[in-house]
């Protein structure tokens, strides 16, 4: 068993290793936002399907031999074929909605050997349930394994080792894996007489595979919404990833360990409450833009459900003669659940509706946990638990997304996030429209015809890139803008002066065009290149910008990948001698200054803040500190020394790769 033991955990613990590795080497690659982690999410969701597909298909047709054999070999060619690090002809080439190329990318390097150290707990359970050892507990190991990974990759891993090095250290110990399971398969092989006993199981009941996706799936889809809801607004930094799935998987190392017993008339209410409490989280004021308040609120309304759909899950486990068809069942709801929320939603919902929408169907798993009650009085109880939480639904979708669209000209979702355009200020000299992505504004425009050029908000003349801006020759000037908006920097254009715009979201482009005319006023010379920025910008020969604008938030989160020492290397290739880089640091969560100090001083570069009263803060950078002297904005700037910084909390500094990430 000892054996048994090792080689599930050993599966388990590189299985959710992979995942934030992967994480990190994709989550860049296509604009750093919450949504390229959920695709990753739903993508490895996938592959543990295929992993238990084939487990249950092999447990149920082959001989115990046969199975044994086909792992093995399965084993041994991911291991000559082992390649983590994405091959350049995968990179994305624009800004089109990438899933599908994420999907692409992450099969062609981590698909099989996710797949396989998926297969390897079922088939490792199977494999003693024949020799007459009891398999579940193994469930639980691995899933406390997958835990233990998910912690020591932001807190030992991401710290201490290059990224080249995590994918070489992680190919060790899969090779290491395989052998384990190698050895495994010759000493649990079973007396040639004897078959797999999957072939003399009975049919089970549709009702209970469909129970057993429903239960599988809810929670999924929950743990997706909730990650994507948490790390909106904030940078996508890898803890706030692993934290829910960590309390995801704790709940299941709870019931399938064995030793606690499920009580279903404390967990049906307590999963009933953390759904109100989340609700209420969701509609309340008081909650905006205060992560110190949701963030707990909602990691605990997630285990709560978590532990109330998984201790039903354990509850209703068969035999182990079903075992393979249960972590089928599993795996599907499972991957189901995450595809809904990441994959469909954005197609077939204007608004984040995803959360509100799990809060209504949570009604189904109260309503079959309250069905099992001999009593009346808790099957009533039960019931009503059900019709609150519906009522939760319902209300916390109307007040959070169809009352705030309400004044919206236009609202569309896709991949990047949801935009609103709104009018306010009707019939004042004020009129305007607004652009927001999420719950922040990202710049407006003046409706009225002789202010319709005038730079706003952040943009202002008086802003630190209004000044940067001014500090230039009379002449013809190149300028680069990293995030578009409404175009709002286009104002800035003279007749002769050469703009380009670097924007990964199509819709934004779309937005930009249809719904403000800062575009369409430009007498400059104007190109939008989409796509990535950092990646855009490796592929094209040095441009010579006067001054290079990085602005590209997405909610309230800068891309932090923008803002590393190697993309800081990617921007200064570009700039003119005497060139201005300006970096917009205004952010309500996390203070970004000390990655832009970081890159400075790594590449020898000049920095200071421009502080533009309340409405934004700019750093600019120059290779020669006079360019930074120059009026109008040598008179603004205040000094950015590395004893002025505050320092990043711990939590996000695994997401600020330096120059050692090999």
């Amino acid at each position: 068993m000892s054996l048994a033991a090792l080689a599930v955990l050993l599966s388990a613990f590189l299985l959710f290793l992979v995942q934030p590795l992967m994480g990190r080497l994709v989550v860049p690659l296509f604009g750093g936002g919450a949504s390229v982690w959920t695709t990753c999410l739903v993508f490895f969701q996938a592959a543990l399907v295929a992993g238990y597909a084939y487990a249950a298909g092999a447990t149920r047709w082959l001989s115990p031999r046969s199975q044994r054999l086909l792992h093995v070999a399965l084993l041994a060619a991911s291991v000559a074929a082992l390649r983590l690090v994405p091959d350049a002809a995968l990179m994305p080439a624009d800004g089109a909605n990438p899933q599908g190329r994420i999907f692409l990318l992450l099969l062609l390097t981590a698909g099989l050997p996710y797949m396989l150290l998926a297969a390897t707990g079922p088939l490792v359970q199977v494999w003693l349930a024949a020799i007459g050892r009891s398999p579940w507990r193994l469930f639980a190991v691995s899933n406390a394994a997958s835990i233990a990974a998910l912690v020591a990759y932001p807190f030992v891993v991401e710290p201490l080792v290059g990224l080249g090095a995590q994918a070489r250290l992680w190919g060790a110990l899969y090779v290491l894996s395989a052998l384990l399971v190698a050895l495994l398969a010759w000493r649990t092989l079973a007396p040639a007489s004897l078959d797999s006993g999957e072939a003399r199981q009975t049919a089970t009941p549709v009702s209970n595979l469909l129970t057993w996706v429903v239960l599988a799936a809810l929670p999924s889809a929950l743990l997706v919404a909730t990650t994507d809801f948490l790390t909106r607004d904030l940078p996508a930094i890898p803890l706030l990833w692993i934290l829910p799935l960590a309390l995801y998987l704790l709940s299941l190392v709870v019931w399938f360990d064995g030793r606690l017993p499920f009580h279903r008339v404390f967990w049906l209410p307590c999963a009933t409450l953390a759904v109100l409490a989340m609700a209420r989280g969701m509609t309340s004021a008081r909650f905006d833009f205060e992560p110190y308040l949701v963030v707990p609120l909602f990691l605990a309304g997630l285990f709560a459900v978590c532990l109330f759909c998984h201790g039903e899950l354990a509850t209703r486990r068969p035999d182990t003669r079903h075992l393979g068809v249960y972590y089928l069942c599993l795996s599907i709801g499972g991957a189901m659940g995450g595809m809904l929320v990441a994959v469909v939603a954005p197609w077939v919902l204007a608004d984040y509706y995803d959360l509100a929408i799990l809060f209504a169907a949570l009604a189904v798993p109260l309503a079959l946990a309250a069905a099992s009650f001999e009593s009346r009085l808790l099957k009533a109880l039960g019931a009503g638990g059900a019709l609150l939480v519906i009522a939760a639904g319902i209300y916390c979708g109307r007040q959070r997304y169809i009352v705030n669209d309400r004044d919206a000209a236009s609202v569309q979702r896709n991949f990047y996030g949801t935009l609103k355009v709104v009018e306010a200020e009707k019939n004042t000299p004020d009129a305007q429209r607004q652009l927001w992505h999420g719950a922040i504004i990202h710049g407006l425009q003046y409706l009225a015809p002789s202010r319709r050029r005038e730079p706003t908000e952040y943009y202002r003349e008086q802003s630190g890139i209004g000044l940067a801006i001014a500090t230039l020759p009379a002449g013809p000037r190149r300028l680069g803008f990293v995030g578009l908006g409404p175009g709002t920097l286009a104002a800035y254009g003279r007749p002769g002066d050469e703009l380009v715009f670097y924007e990964i979201d199509p819709a934004v482009e779309r937005v930009a065009r249809r719904d403000f005319t800062f575009l369409a006023d430009c007498p400059a010379s104007l190109r939008i290149v989409s796509g990535d920025a950092r990646l855009s910008l490796q592929r094209e020969a040095p441009r010579g910008y006067g001054v290079l604008a990085i602005d590209a938030f997405s909610g309230n989160a800068l891309p932090l990948h923008l803002l590393t020492v190697e993309a800081f290397a990617v921007y200064a290739r570009h700039m003119a001698d005497d060139g201005i880089i300006a970096m917009n640091v205004s952010n309500k969560f996390f203070d970004l200054m000390p990655f832009v100090h970081a890159a400075a001083a790594t590449h020898g570069w000049h920095a200071r803040l421009a502080v533009d009263g309340r409405l934004s803060d700019w750093i600019v950078l120059a290779r020669d500190v006079e360019s930074l002297r120059r009026a109008p904005l040598g008179q603004v700037l205040v000094p950015l020394e590395a004893s002025s910084v505050t320092p990043m909390p711990t939590s996000c500094a695994p997401c600020c790769p330096t120059a050692s990430s090999e």
